[in-house]
């Protein structure tokens, strides 16, 4: 009886003992509960950072885009960046108003309109994307001028407005398109399409460090470095962090209705008529040095402040497409090609027109035995022109030794069996002409070099073209003075020629400043051309 109350006592300790463990574990499943939610609402909240969270539940492609931006569609349609071909206006060499990638002819990947999009079977036997609509804002349809449906239908917006989307080439319903890369994509399609953004730097370089084959090949001044630049290697791009003005690419290339402002000298399509220049947000005299500031009325910037390019990835400098080619990191064939690394431009006059062979005519060669494929107009008499820097890019291409014309070649048959011979005569045949063999033939361009702009430190000094100084040949572009005037010698129609005394160095600094600065004589005193300023 004495254990009674004791009894008593521990069967109510157990009770609420019990009760405490069942309220625990309520509120351990509650907890789990609330963070499987959390978890829910976390992926949710993922997918709802993007700027189209809500908008529509499903995508269907570009079709589901256009519901609400179909102006946009039209603008993208029309844009040299779909089309790949635009206002010509600025070119010569040309027949047509209207050119661009497609329907002309390079000197890196040939001729696109015959080499589109596939597939191709690498050396290890593995398939691989192919085709120069791989850097194309389109799902696999070549553009037409109409914006029709489909073509509207055509345009990948998520190629330049979804960081996440990832593309690759597919048969679909007996053509190749472009599908979603879901096995290289973080997140589903849908995620992706509701993360919608602005194109950033990454965005343009995607497409733009890899043409030509690889990182640099083809322009040279634009490179994966580009992603994480430092201040010496490009000051604009660089981040305020590197010391940089940390630009991104469309602080430059600014747009109004998808058209980019900005045109190489060596691209036919002027996409916009915006303004791109560096006095958009520089002083058009900006050195606090009217010496140097004198130079700006007959010299680009580039010439100065791009010193050298290539700074960290080698460009290609000569393609060979005589040689035997080797495989690449992708398995495929990639042309015999010679590449160069802090490579100092080569400097020409250029006036905004830009000169091009024209694809399907007869190939004249120039001077120096080289087929112009394309090079800036412009020269020391032309008020407008200054000197630019450029990468100079020679190659060597298939020529029909009887009309003279440029062949073009099935690049895909190149790029998987090293076959030079079998792909020009299945190109030749694709653009309608008939075969009857090649040879080959010595060809050059010129291409505006723009990015890799070094910090003003490391600029060029006057001693790197004057006072000995050979960075410029001042001959080629044509300042040299008259060798007589009056039927007499230069110097001595005006007083007895001491010209032989003095060495070229003194004669630009002693007797162009006597002439110039004190006597202030303009340019045409003594040669072919007046003062720009």
């Amino acid at each position: 009886m004495q254990l009674l109350p004791h009894l008593k006592r521990y069967i109510f300790l157990l009770v609420i003992a019990l009760g405490l463990l069942y309220i625990g574990m309520g509120q351990f499943q509650f907890d789990i509960i609330a963070e499987a939610g959390d978890m829910r609402n976390h992926k949710r909240d993922k997918i709802s950072k993007g700027s189209h969270d809500g908008r529509f539940s499903s995508y269907e492609g570009t079709r589901t885009c256009i519901e609400c931006h179909y102006s946009e569609a039209l603008d993208v349609h029309s844009s040299v960046h779909y089309q790949w071909r635009g206002d010509a206006g600025n070119t010569t060499g040309l027949s047509t108003s209207e050119a661009g990638k497609l329907g002309g002819i390079n000197d890196f990947c040939i001729y696109p309109d015959i080499n589109w999009i596939g597939k191709l079977t690498n050396v290890e036997g593995v398939q691989v994307d192919g085709g120069c609509a791989k850097c194309h804002t389109g799902l696999g349809l070549k553009p037409e001028p109409q914006p029709s449906q489909e073509q509207l239908e055509n345009i990948d917006c998520l190629v330049c407005h979804s960081k996440n989307y990832k593309r690759t080439v597919e048969m679909v319903d007996g053509s190749y398109r472009f599908v979603p890369d879901l096995t290289n994509m973080t997140g589903d399609m849908l995620e992706s399409a509701l993360n919608i953004s602005s194109p950033d730097n990454d965005t343009c370089l995607n497409c733009h460090t890899k043409a030509g084959g690889g990182d640099n090949f083809k322009r040279g001044d634009i490179e994966e470095a580009h992603r994480n630049p430092t201040r010496n290697f490009d000051v604009h791009l660089a981040s305020l962090a590197e010391g940089g003005a940390g630009l991104k690419c469309i602080d430059c290339h600014t747009t109004i209705a998808h058209r980019f402002a900005g045109r190489g000298t060596d691209l036919r399509p002027m996409d916009s008529t915006e303004e791109l220049d560096c006095t958009k947000c520089h002083d058009p005299r900006p050195h606090s040095n009217n010496r140097i500031d004198k130079h700006t009325a007959r010299v680009n910037c580039t010439v100065c402040h791009i010193p050298e390019f290539a700074k960290v990835a080698a460009t290609d400098m000569d393609r060979d497409w005589s040689k035997p080619g080797s495989p690449n990191e992708q398995g495929l064939y990639e042309p015999y090609h010679t590449k160069g690394l802090n490579v100092i431009p080569e400097y020409k006059f250029f006036n905004g027109i830009s000169y091009f062979y024209e694809f399907g005519e007869p190939a004249v060669s120039s001077e120096n035995g080289r087929i112009v494929m394309s090079s800036p107009e412009g020269g020391v008499n032309d008020p407008g022109a200054k000197i630019h820097a450029f990468k100079h890019h020679t190659a060597t291409q298939p020529i029909d030794p009887l009309s003279g014309r440029l062949l073009p070649l099935k690049i895909g048959i190149f790029f998987q069996t090293n076959d030079i011979d079998t792909a020009v005569a299945l190109g030749t045949e694709a653009v309608g002409w008939h075969y009857e063999g090649h040879e080959f033939a010595a060809t050059e361009r010129y291409m505006g070099l723009f990015h890799e702009v070094a910090p003003k430190q490391q600029a060029l000094s006057c001693n790197d073209c004057h006072n000995g100084g050979d960075r410029l040949d001042f001959n080629a572009l044509g300042y040299t003075p008259r060798e007589t005037d009056n039927g007499k010698k230069l110097c001595a129609s005006c007083h007895k020629d001491e010209s032989n005394e003095w060495n070229s160095s003194e004669m630009f600094k002693k007797v162009h400043e006597k002439h110039v600065s004190d006597k202030k004589y303009d340019c045409s005193a003594c040669h072919n051309f007046s003062s720009a300023g």
